[in-house]
């Protein structure tokens, strides 16, 4: 029985393993080809690689560290000194362990789970060390370092996040060595103290002394932050930031290197406080150097004359956010308001009056969805802006798109929702300033198949792929004909005739696909051919996200007619909250660049 027992273990325990390795194979695989498909597998493979290599950098850099702090310990701890901490709890696992090489065993295997979570936590940040190593400068310093802004942008962030993963992995080996002192017996907790061997408090002595070196740079790094301060009266380092703040900085900055050189001393003194005196003194010292001077200036110094102590950095602020904002080089022209309305001047701006909105985006979507809708499983998602040269006019224009609406199509069907029903048809299109006599909005194009007022506005293939809302995956090419639109009574059906999906042309590629998005009927289905397309990431915002991740992107597409297509446009930007000194409004970034 106990045989048995093992062996259906061992069968379900590596079923499992064999169907997270199918998972995570599937992931890189699916999505390597779908990036290969758009021509961006340069984009795919460096992000991959780019993670895979810092993961596996930072993991082997936490490994050595943390290892390195195991050895020393497993190396000076002894079992000579009896287990007094938590002896009941710990008295089985003590026999247990006891003349055994576990110990050892479930150490190694902690350091390894540490090192990859550590890794892992770099791979997060991969990113930010790319911009690092391909970072350009600005040629354009900021007013207080006179550094160039590139170190901001791109430096200065990458070494904050060394900083505080050095940090991370040397008090997780603290946390680390200590257990194991304590399990080894070096460290005993007793009712009258704690007793800790000399050799025990040496190396946490020394891993004491790490810390506050790399408090020390953190206070460092911190100066450069003060550029984007936001305790002044000015986004970006004020009075109190330079004329308090950057000093207390420097000197917590010598105090915690002092106080790091205390817990070296104590490794070669009888002195067994001066560790608790330099915690003692850094904590005093960080409550009263970085919060009581800074506040007893802004009061005493800057609040009584703040405006004359604040205008040299509010220039700096004006002027550095005109830099981020790409408005350091606009052409100022002077506007005379008159409040005199004559018919000359409506002449001379027909167009801008001819384009007055009258029409409101949220009651002009719940009026298409009304008029043009057509079907309960068609939804116009949001309603977007535009202009066209019309007939010869230059016209704004309202416009949304007729997108498919899952929840909604008839019998929810695996193959109706994935074989059938994959794309949406057309849209609703009318200019922002004219009503039919009934209020309702003049349609430039409208119906299906779509009908248009202009040539210019003809849409000769109205089929919608992708849009706002479609998260579903579509097959395409199959045995089975697409639903394209209804037509009176009957439904008229069609085949995709282009190429913006991934090949199904292998059985390699079917198994990865059913197990990407966990659906047998991808692997078994009859009606898949061998020139049938899979089309995923069909939502706009998350497919371009997908392929150009460094971007900051507006979050409303919309649609472009153009030689008779609808195409889906999407502004994107090169943004950065880094710049110093560049006012943030909103929480926008304080640097874009269109």
């Amino acid at each position: 029985v106990g045989r048995r027992r093992a062996i259906i273990f061992g069968i379900i325990s590596g079923g499992f393993f064999l169907w997270l390795v199918i998972g995570f194979w599937a992931n890189i695989y699916v999505e390597a080809l779908w990036f290969d498909q758009l021509n961006f597998s340069d984009v795919f493979w460096t992000t991959i690689g780019a993670r895979f290599s810092i993961g596996l950098i930072f993991g082997i850099v936490a490994a050595i560290i943390v290892g390195l702090n195991m050895y020393l310990a497993r190396h000076y701890a002894s079992r000579s000194t009896e287990l007094h901490l938590f002896e009941e709890e710990l008295s089985e696992l003590d026999r247990l362990f006891s003349g055994s090489k576990i110990v050892d065993i479930v150490t190694a295997c902690a350091v390894v789970a540490l090192s990859g979570i550590l890794g892992l936590i770099s791979m997060a940040d991969w990113d930010r060390m790319l911009r690092f190593l391909n970072q350009e400068p600005f040629n354009a310093v900021d007013p207080i370092f006179g550094f160039d802004i590139g170190f901001f942008v791109f430096s200065l962030p990458f070494w904050n996040f060394i900083r505080f993963w050095l940090l991370l992995t040397v008090v997780a080996s603290g946390i680390g060595v200590t257990l194991y002192y304590l399990y080894r017996g070096a460290v005993v907790i007793e009712e009258r103290g704690m007793q800790i061997r000399s050799y025990v408090r040496n190396h946490l002595c020394i891993l004491g002394a790490v810390v506050l070196v790399l408090i020390a740079w953190g206070y460092r790094l911190s100066m450069f932050r003060l550029l984007y301060s936001e305790s002044g009266f000015a986004f970006g380092a004020g009075y109190t930031d330079l004329h308090a703040r950057l000093q207390a900085y420097w000197l917590l900055l010598f105090i915690s290197l002092a106080c790091a050189g205390l817990f070296i001393a104590s490794l070669y003194s009888q002195r067994r406080n001066l560790p608790f005196i330099a915690v003692g003194g850094m904590v005093g010292s960080m409550v009263l150097i970085s919060g009581l001077y800074p506040f007893l200036v802004q009061e005493l110094i800057v609040k009584p004359d703040e405006f004359e102590k604040e205008t040299p950095y509010i220039e700096h602020n004006i002027n550095y956010s005109l830099r981020g904002y790409g408005l350091d080089s606009v052409n100022e022209v002077p506007f005379q308001i008159s409040e005199n309305l004559t018919s000359d001047a409506l002449q001379s701006n027909a167009t801008t009056i001819q384009n007055i909105k009258l029409q409101d985006k949220r009651p002009l979507r719940r009026t298409y969805q009304q008029l043009q809708e057509i079907r309960t499983y068609y939804d116009f998602s949001s309603v977007d802006e535009d202009r066209y040269i019309i007939d010869g006019e230059y016209r704004q224009v309202m416009l949304a798109a007729r997108e498919i609406a899952y929840d909604q199509i008839p019998s929810r069907t695996w193959q109706n929702e994935h074989l059938v029903y994959t794309h949406g048809y057309g849209l609703c299109l009318s200019p922002v300033n004219t009503a039919t006599p009934e209020g309702l909005p003049h349609l430039f194009v409208k119906d299906i198949p779509p009908v248009s007022t202009s040539d210019v506005l003809q849409v000769t293939r109205p089929e919608l792929y992708f849009g706002e809302n479609m998260s579903n995956y579509s097959i395409v090419k199959t045995n089975q004909e697409e639903f394209d639109y209804p037509e009176g009574s009957e439904n008229k059906f069609s085949t995709y005739e282009g190429v913006g999906g991934v090949q199904i042309d292998s059985y390699l590629r079917r198994i990865a696909f059913a197990r990407y998005f966990d659906e047998l009927n991808i692997l078994i289905s009859p009606l898949i051919r061998s020139d049938s397309q899979l089309m995923f990431h069909r939502q706009v915002l998350d497919r371009v996200k997908n392929i150009a991740p460094f971007l900051e992107y507006d979050y409303d597409p919309y649609l472009v007619i153009a030689d008779g297509k609808l195409y889906w446009m999407i502004d994107a930007y090169t943004v950065t909250a880094s710049y110093p000194y560049s006012q943030r409004s909103g929480g926008v970034y304080p640097q874009v660049q269109d």
